[in-house]
């Protein structure tokens, strides 16, 4: 069970936000910065590609012909947070429903070329896919998590969305695969 200062996580949202109650561009940018990765990078594996942060316009990146809808994604995962908040001990049953909630969040936080969006984004091996590049949901859940002083939980939400099959770490040059049922 973790407890949680809730005060604490409270005014680090707020800290999320202008004065308008709009994502911060800054935040926007970081969080793709610390989370999206270059799959198809000429050393043969896949790298970090922190410099796509500056390409976010209007809390969106556009990756080939879909948009991954940064601010919104941040907006439902503070919804997410903010729930589960009303409880002082953060039980195992609650840790569960944010967890499924922080990468549905993620996940239906793409549109498509046409404008549509998707219920939820397909996510291989723990990531996004557009392309040549990749937002990892591990990554960003992480991140998110630690900018409103919630790293604590990050450790242990990872770990038990990859027990639930939420979220698969990706392999990533010398790690080894997983094995299938992990």
């Amino acid at each position: 069970m973790v407890i949680i200062d809730v005060g604490a996580v409270r005014a680090a949202v707020d800290r999320l936000f202008d004065g308008k109650r709009r994502v911060r561009s800054d935040v926007a940018e970081g969080l793709v910065a610390e989370s999206i990765w270059w799959l198809t990078h000429n050393s043969g594996h896949p790298v970090r590609a922190p410099k796509f942060g500056k390409r976010v316009e209007g809390g969106r990146l556009a990756l080939g012909a879909n948009t991954f809808r940064v601010a919104e994604a941040i907006l439902k995962c503070v919804d997410a947070v903010l729930m589960i908040l009303g409880k002082v001990e953060l039980a195992p049953t609650a840790q569960t429903e944010l967890e499924t909630a922080l990468v549905t969040a993620i996940c239906s936080s793409v549109s498509s070329a046409n404008g549509g969006t998707y219920r939820r984004y397909p996510v291989t091996d723990g990531e996004m896919v557009f392309g040549a590049q990749a937002i990892s949901v591990e990554d960003f859940i992480k991140q998110f998590l630690r900018r409103i002083g919630m790293c604590r939980l990050a450790g242990a939400t990872l770990l038990a969305c990859r027990k639930n099959g939420l979220v698969l770490p990706r392999f990533r040059g010398h790690q080894p695969k997983p094995e299938m049922g992990w």
